[in-house]
């Protein structure tokens, strides 16, 4: 199963009133396609600036997997979801993580015994559980709080109009 994390949608990020006002355009209006489509790469954009702030970047999974999509409600258009798709440890980056986590029996090498180097021997290792702390570092909500007022900017020119 993929973890999505989902950090809002346009609704939750606009002023009500604004929302309000888009409620009298048209749904097949392809100007609004086209504004969630720019603020979806925005926002895309610079969630990938705060993961390379937060040095999250090791395989680069975590970062090639931040995404939009544009959701459509009965054939239109309406929505922009931006989030981490199919990486099972992004919300414990964005929102942080204590507790257990099972560990799968492994094998592995083992070159050292009591300090000292010995010839590489296969060892396994039963599986248990751990407890881990991971502190909470958040790419997608700075990232839309970063482009909180441009992203109303955009929407507002939608209706021509202020809120």
């Amino acid at each position: 199963m993929a973890t999505v994390v989902k950090i809002g949608s346009l609704a939750t990020v606009l002023e009500q009133r604004i929302a309000a006002r888009l409620a009298f355009l048209s749904p097949n209006d392809p100007k609004i396609a086209a504004v969630l489509t720019k603020i979806g790469i925005m926002v895309e954009r610079q969630a990938k600036i705060h993961i390379r702030r937060n040095h999250l970047i090791d395989t680069g999974t975590l970062f090639n997997s931040v995404k939009y999509k544009l959701l459509a409600r009965q054939g239109y258009y309406s929505t922009v979801e931006i989030g981490s798709y199919g990486v099972p440890y992004a919300a414990a980056h964005e929102f942080g993580f204590d507790g257990l986590v099972n560990v799968k029996s492994f094998t592995r090498n083992q070159t050292t015994a009591f300090g000292r180097a010995i010839p590489a021997k296969p060892v396994t290792v039963v599986g248990h559980t751990r407890a881990m702390h991971v502190r909470k570092r958040p790419y997608m909500k700075p990232a839309l709080a970063d482009t909180r007022e441009r992203i109303i900017d955009m929407v507002r020119s939608l209706y021509g109009g202020g809120a």
